[in-house]
């Protein structure tokens, strides 16, 4: 809800953060563990979803929004969210792509817990159809640890004959 103006975390600017994370896929060693379906097929979806490249209404991103950065305090009764670490991933960028590593790390595959997470954010409008394909890309272009560890929290994702599929999986 902060205004970012022209802030950019580590100088980075949304669009460019797109190129270079694109650049990066083949040099990433976990790329190099996915089936050659998935692998080669990269491109190809990421240019398939209509990313905002250029956000609307541009936000500070954290990046890592796992539960080791995230810290939680007891209040009127309830756990409450008291604060955030660890900003080495932040970007200001597209509000969506934040939801990326909690959606993916915390319950993969538990569209209830996914619904519920976003419905915290003011999401409920969004529906899946529509966000799945942006969390897929993201998560694509993510420079989370380690991607094929991420598939193989879902069953079968690795042997999954599209990212569409794998995205299927991850956001039902």
């Amino acid at each position: 809800a902060i205004p970012v103006g022209d802030f950019r975390p580590a100088g980075v600017h949304w669009p460019d953060w797109h190129v270079r994370r694109r650049q990066a896929w083949t040099r990433r060693r976990d790329v190099a563990r996915l089936s050659p379906r998935l692998r080669e097929s990269f491109s190809a979806y990421v240019e398939s979803v209509a990313l905002d490249r250029v956000p609307r209404r541009p936000v500070l991103l954290h990046g890592d929004l796992a539960p080791e950065n995230v810290l939680v305090e007891a209040r009127d009764g309830a756990w409450r969210v008291s604060g955030l670490f660890d900003f080495g991933n932040a970007v200001v960028g597209e509000a969506s792509f934040d939801f990326t590593a909690p959606t993916v790390l915390l319950e993969p595959g538990d569209g209830a817990v996914v619904r519920r997470f976003l419905g915290a954010y003011g999401w409920e409008g969004e529906t899946m159809d529509t966000l799945r394909p942006k969390l897929m890309a993201y998560t694509l272009l993510h420079p989370m640890a380690d991607l094929y560890d991420c598939l193989a929290l879902l069953p079968g994702a690795h042997d999954a004959p599209s990212w569409a599929a794998v995205a299927e999986r991850f956001w039902p």
